[in-house]
């Protein structure tokens, strides 16, 4: 009988994580709802809802689910290091075929897969003699790879394997034909033990995920030739380039131990197995040569010493989710409900490199954002609603060579105040957090059915961390600014505004005024602005029709 499996792999820590997670939670719940997986798993002791997977053994089995019947329709959660995967089988019965599958997963998958680390669809044929492959048109409508039938890969001798995916490098989805005997033990497993193709498909696409982020990082990073920056930006990206070229190559070995052990062995022009190695060889020397260039710009720059140490003093970091922290610091993320974006070092990756700490006494940036409508949602809107919010700023500070880690922040419920560090040039990272929200914003609207719209208030000042929070004026002031009337009518007057912000007064003269490219004073409404008892002026900055309106 022909089947389907299907693979689904998600990030356990990273700026991706937050949204991935939901996409694999959603999925999950649509095995359930779309699916018909509704019923414990027959003589499991795994739940259908998963417990939190942050903590526990960092391989095991999290949750399972099938249909009532015990008709064959299955699907587990499993948590293999730091990655997630979700595992759903699904046979077929009666006159249903790939095709039905197929389209039954896509009602599945609806909800969206692209922020995973990617998926894979194992279509399963049973067979005595597994050497051909099934006939074109038993297989759905979907892009095949010219001559795929050509080029196989070998588990043993009693099953085989074709790659119906084009070839593309940045490939996210996965399509393969299985044939032969004793095909469970193969792509789908028992118990909490991802199976020896699931575990191959799981490094594969670590491997194309770092490659994805890779080509996102290349044009900054080989800019930085000429762009000659500090020591300690320098010293971010190493380490950053440093962790990517590690994993890849951790990858790259987990990967090949798993064909080994399997007997998966290539046959024809290029087989899969070959290709992935010969990409991963390719890719680890492409990011050895890239962190080799940067390290030879440390030596230019003067002594090198440790190249993970901070400049100057060491700066408290958060915590990893991987651990509770025993005492966290006010001000780091303690207060409301807004979650930061999991560090993105691995436990097999050097650490990232903490900045300098800011002076008690020093002129910093600081901003408020609020969502638009947030206490229309229920309880899941609003937790949607934080993750995305922290995604939309994990993005923006990482544009700035930043991460929450080394700002001072608050969650508020609908939204976040941020204290950034000292040490910037203020009218460039003004610029970089008004266009890099709105940008930002636009990008993420695309992932989802209503938009994320937000209301900031942006100033400057002396910020000190209290017993309870802050206690100097700074963030009073910007969280007036997202809460004044100006800034609510003009999202009220534009509901395809997605972005309003209010540069105050006293921060306006050390950036707008200063004359930089990216921030033209017509841009900017004088307004007065009267909330409670704060009264002050300030300028209302909205982004061009091309990056804020919906559509």
């Amino acid at each position: 009988m022909t089947s389907l499996v299907l693979h689904a792999f998600a990030p356990l820590d990273g700026p991706a994580a937050p949204l991935a997670q939901h996409q694999l939670r959603a999925l999950w719940s649509a095995c359930g709802g779309v699916l018909g997986m509704e019923s414990p798993v027959h003589g499991s002791a795994l739940p259908i809802t998963p417990p939190d997977w942050r903590g526990g053994p960092r391989v095991t089995a999290l949750a399972a689910r099938e249909r009532p019947g015990d008709d064959g329709f299955r699907a587990v959660l499993r948590r293999v290091r730091d990655v997630l995967v979700l595992s759903a089988a699904l046979p077929a019965a009666g006159d249903t075929g790939w095709v039905d599958l197929d389209r039954w997963l896509d009602d599945a998958t609806a909800g969206g897969v692209d922020a995973l680390i990617g998926t894979a669809r194992v279509y399963r044929m049973p067979a005595a003699q597994p050497a051909y492959p099934p006939a074109r048109d038993a297989l759905p409508p979907i892009v095949t790879h010219v001559g795929w039938q050509d080029s196989r890969v070998w588990f043993g001798a009693h099953a085989c394997a074709w790659e119906l995916s084009p070839r593309q490098d940045t490939r996210r989805d996965r399509r393969l034909v299985l044939a032969g005997t004793n095909l469970d033990a193969i792509a789908w497993g028992a118990g909490h033990e991802l199976p020896p193709l699931g575990r191959y498909l799981m490094h594969a696409a670590v491997l194309r995920y770092h490659y994805r982020v890779w080509t996102g990082e290349q044009r900054r990073i080989m800019a930085l030739r000429d762009a000659r920056p500090g020591r300690d930006s320098l010293r971010a990206d190493f380490a950053r380039l440093y962790s990517m070229h590690a994993a890849s190559a951790t990858a790259l070995r987990a990967l090949t131990t798993v064909a080994e052990s399997a007997e998966m062995r290539g046959e024809g022009p290029l087989d899969p197995v070959t290709d992935d190695r010969r990409f991963g060889e390719w890719l680890t020397r492409q990011l050895e040569d890239a962190r080799t260039g940067l390290e030879n710009l440390l030596r230019e720059a003067g002594p090198v010493g440790d190249l993970f140490a901070p400049a100057s003093g060491p700066r408290t970091v958060e915590p990893s989710v991987r651990a509770e922290p025993a005492a966290p610091a006010p001000g780091r993320a303690t207060t409301g409900s807004i979650p930061a974006p999991p560090a993105e070092t691995r436990q097999d990756e050097p650490a990232r490199v903490p900045r300098a700490r800011t002076p008690q006494h020093a002129l910093r940036m600081s901003f408020t954002v609020d969502a638009v409508g947030y206490s229309g949602n229920d309880a899941a809107g609003r937790d949607l609603c934080q993750r995305r919010i922290a995604d939309v700023i994990g993005e923006v500070l990482g544009d700035m060579h930043l991460t929450l880690a080394d700002t001072d922040h608050q969650g508020t419920g609908d939204g976040i105040n941020v204290v950034l560090p000292a040490d910037l040039d203020l009218p460039r990272t003004l610029a970089q957090l008004l266009h890099g929200t709105a940008g930002a914003l636009r990008a993420e609207r695309r992932r989802y059915a209503e938009a994320l719209r937000l209301r900031m208030g942006v100033s400057i000042g002396t910020v000190r961390v209290a017993a309870l929070g802050w206690s100097d004026a700074t963030v009073i002031e910007t969280s007036r600014l997202v809460d004044s009337a100006p800034l609510r009518d003009v999202m009220k007057r534009d509901p395809g505004l997605l972005l309003a912000a209010l540069v105050s007064d006293r921060l306006y003269p050390f950036t707008v005024a200063e004359g930089h490219a990216r921030l033209d004073p017509t841009d900017f409404a004088e307004t007065a602005v009267l909330v409670k008892s704060y009264q002050a002026r300030a300028w209302l900055w909205t982004p061009g029709p091309a990056l804020t309106r919906r559509g």
